[in-house]
């Protein structure tokens, strides 16, 4: 049986979420065959975001509202009450002298929906205060939005407001009256009221499971332990070496609790994704400049039984200079049709010549675990965007990579994207567009021969295309001369580019190079990992003190960079002396292995 609190570490790669479902069927079943009374539910399985909840309810099977994150759980507990959103935040702005940004916030809900579920949903980490990756070149955040990241930070740390920085506290008052003036909670209110009002936990839950436990705020890990006193268990799963929320209160000592018993330990001790050198190097960094934390002992990832080598070098690349780094990449992707790329900065910033350069080259890249950033995401390759639907009308090009014909659906959702003038016949967009959602329903269903004439120009280039009488090539060009006026040059060059470099493909399947920040790539992982050891100025500060929290959460993050690899880790070159010497550092490691783990 399952009685008090547990503390699970799940080092890089060992199949945390594996374990989590485990666990959570395991308690399920017991729950059911016990026949307990004292609780109503077996079990709550809880996350700080949206991307790892999911990921473990797509695994198991269990009651619905029996995995979320946090804060929906919380805006459960506490009644669901009216979600500030960002019309409410314009009306903030007009009139305080403290601008927030709106992109901060959630969008309304729909007309005729007055519950604000969804937005808590997909904006779970929506109140985390802002960390060093966010970071200009010249330092933190400006004007209001930084005000508001100072006092969210507090709030999760639980410091007393007499203690608050004058500016924070004046502008906590006024938000405070405001929400209530308009009867409107944020995030952290969420935990805040969960705190006050919920003694049990939504559902009262037999176990609750908290995955990704090493990151939550003081807040939020003292709600945890409250509804787990209440509760039967509580297992608090996570790793401490990869804690990188400290700066808003999350304590990776917080494994160490002497009060829990050997019994109630475990660390998973198998990587699935580490390699061995990759496993050495990182523990090398850690060894070096935070001597006295505990690190996991796990074993790195085996192949066929064998244990997998892989490889760590010393690169040349900078993040100002990224056209060789570029270059490389592109070798990559020609040489292996499977093998990925993930190339990470401690700021958003340094991603900035990079992500213009791969642009030039016609390389597709993305960062699916952070979706909501428009930079690392630029072609959105939901299955109705406009590279999706470009690629999908070169199905009957000359060289396409798999000859079908054009369906009502792929005519009408193109058409969105083409001018009406000299492409169509006068009326025919519309028309088409309107056929599109006619035939929603069978979407396989392609027009005839007098239709194709009935709706394009006499002269254009479409009807030449449905004959199948040009290269994939010649249809992107004809394209970015005749797009629609709300489709951006830049845009469009780039999917034009892709097509040249790559054919249809290369807009139609998702992107193999990942580009983020370390913080993003969380849970993540790549064949191929490049990492730049640049700092912004606030994380520098913190590292020339060599000690403090920020201090260790630098050390910390690169860690977590270096053991995303599955395969090969790059440590690049510094752009300036504001970096932390984790090239030099990997180096000695290199060497220390006879140059046999790879410089370049």
């Amino acid at each position: 049986m399952y009685e008090g609190r547990y503390l699970v570490i799940g080092p890089p790669g060992t199949g945390k979420t594996h374990w989590l479902k485990v666990q959570a069927e395991q308690i399920a079943q017991k729950y059911q065959d016990s026949m307990l009374v004292n609780w109503q539910h077996p079990v709550m399985v809880c996350s700080l975001t949206r991307a790892a909840a999911a990921e473990v309810a797509a695994r198991v099977v269990l009651e619905k509202g029996a995995v979320g994150t946090l804060h929906s759980h919380c805006y459960a507990g506490i009644g669901r009450p009216r979600l500030i959103n960002r019309e409410h935040v314009a009306e903030w702005n007009a009139q305080s002298s403290f601008e927030l940004s709106l992109h901060d916030f959630p969008s309304p809900p729909k007309k005729n929906n007055d519950d604000d579920t969804s937005a808590v949903e997909t904006r779970a980490n929506a109140s985390n205060p802002m960390s060093w990756e966010e970071a200009g070149p010249q330092g933190s955040a400006k004007n209001g939005r930084a005000i508001f990241q100072s006092a969210e930070r507090l709030r999760h740390m639980r410091v007393d407001e007499d203690q608050w920085p004058p500016m924070v506290k004046d502008f906590h008052l006024a938000w405070k009256d405001f929400k209530q003036e308009h009867e409107l909670i944020d995030f952290t209110d969420m935990i805040e009221r969960a705190v006050l009002q919920c003694s049990v936990a939504p559902g009262n839950p037999w176990v609750i499971l908290v995955d990704e436990a090493q990151d939550l705020s003081k807040l939020e890990r003292d709600l945890i332990l409250k509804w787990g006193d209440k509760a039967g268990a509580v297992m608090l799963v996570g790793d401490p070496l990869q804690t990188l929320y400290a700066f808003r209160g999350s304590d990776p000592y917080f494994f160490k609790d002497e009060t829990v018993p050997d019994e109630k330990r475990k660390v998973l001790s198998q990587s699935y994704r580490v390699p061995k050198q990759v496993l050495e190097a990182s523990r090398h960094w850690v060894s070096r400049f935070l001597p006295d934390f505990p690190q996991p002992e796990y074993k790195p990832k085996e192949v066929f039984g064998d244990v997998y080598e892989g490889n760590v070098r010393i690169g040349d690349f900078n993040y100002r200079e990224p056209d060789m780094l570029t270059e490389e990449v592109e070798a990559i992707l020609k040489n292996d049709p499977n093998e990925t790329v993930m190339i990470q900065a401690t700021c958003a910033y340094m991603l900035f010549k990079l992500t213009k350069d791969l642009k030039s080259w016609g390389i597709p890249f993305s960062n699916p675990w952070r979706k909501a950033h428009g930079g690392w995401n630029p072609l959105r390759y939901e299955q109705s965007g406009t590279p999706r639907r470009l690629a999908d009308m070169m199905s009957v090009c000359s060289d396409a990579p798999k000859l079908a014909p054009w369906t009502y659906v792929q005519i009408g959702e193109f058409a969105k994207s083409l001018a009406a003038r000299g492409v169509f016949h006068k009326g025919q967009k519309k028309h088409c567009i309107h056929l599109a959602k006619e035939y929603a329903a069978h979407p396989e269903a392609t027009p005839q021969e007098y239709e194709i004439s009935d709706w394009f120009s006499d002269d254009s280039f479409l009807k030449k295309a449905w004959m199948g009488e040009c290269t994939e090539k010649e249809f992107a060009y004809w394209w970015f001369e005749h797009r629609s006026k709300s489709t951006k040059p830049a845009f469009a060059e780039f999917c034009v580019k892709i097509v040249e470099r790559m054919g249809s493909d290369g807009l139609r399947n998702p992107p193999r190079v990942f580009i983020g920040t370390i913080h993003s790539f969380k849970g993540a992982e790549a064949d191929h990992v490049y990492v730049f050891p640049d700092l912004p100025p606030v994380a520098f500060e913190a590292w020339k003190r060599q000690a403090g929290s920020e201090y260790e959460e630098v050390v910390r993050a690169f860690y977590v960079a270096m053991t995303r690899s599955k395969e090969k880790l790059t440590i690049c070159k510094a752009a300036s002396i504001k970096c932390a010497p984790v090239r030099r550092t990997v180096g000695e490691y290199v060497n220390a292995q006879g140059g046999g783990a790879g410089v370049s």
